[in-house]
């Protein structure tokens, strides 16, 4: 990514400043969806567009209704978790156009698999508030920014280059009724920092 980012800099001879002055602002055009809205979105679209049978909607109905897009595996999902072992695939995507400005008008797409497996050692192996923790990705797709902005902060959030990386790989030990937890290995810190609840206002 800092690469890209560097030949996209590099296509001009001035400074960073009067690039700014030289160069319009680029407008972005953006859409930005995970797997599971991108289905819903889409089986919605369908629905009204065109008519279906009773049964059809129902099964449509229940299939919006479940947590994941895949649904209980013929109960496989539920018995994995009871034994301990929680599994996750998110599919996370930028579609991304540069309208006006920059390097040139185009559009591109940036993609992201992302899988976790947990495995609950408390329940597996009877090491009370152990578990262990795995997760990888894989990113595709062009950067905008890089190659038709020339901006330095990149407007596509999961843009990494065509890649398969170790995202994460840890133990994590729950003290004192869950109070506390201490982790080792690969983590990423961000999940874990504190976040401030919103409040409703009027």
């Amino acid at each position: 990514m800092i690469l890209n980012r560097a030949r996209g800099r590099h296509r001009w001879k001035t400074t960073p400043t009067e690039r700014s002055q030289s160069r319009p602002k680029a407008i972005i055009g953006a859409c930005h969806i995970g797997f599971s809205g991108a289905l819903a979105l889409g089986a919605a679209l369908a629905v009204s567009a065109a008519p279906v049978s009773a049964q059809s909607q129902s099964t449509l109905q229940q299939w919006l209704a479940q947590d994941t897009a895949t649904g209980d595996w013929g109960g496989a999902r539920t018995q994995l978790s009871n034994d301990g072992v929680d599994l996750a695939l998110n599919f996370t995507t930028d579609i991304l156009g540069n309208v006006t400005g920059g390097i040139e008008q185009r559009a591109e797409f940036a993609g992201m698999w992302y899988g976790t497996a947990t495995v609950d050692l408390g329940t597996l192996a009877g090491l009370t508030g152990l578990s262990f923790t795995v997760a990888g990705a894989l990113t595709q797709g062009r950067d905008l920014s890089g190659d038709h902005i020339g901006n330095l902060f990149a407007v596509a959030q999961v843009f990494n280059g065509d890649t398969i990386r170790l995202a994460e790989l840890y133990f994590e030990q729950s003290l004192f009724s869950d109070q506390l937890s201490v982790a080792i290995g690969r983590l990423a810190a961000g999940d874990d920092l504190p976040r401030r609840t919103p409040t409703a206002t009027t």
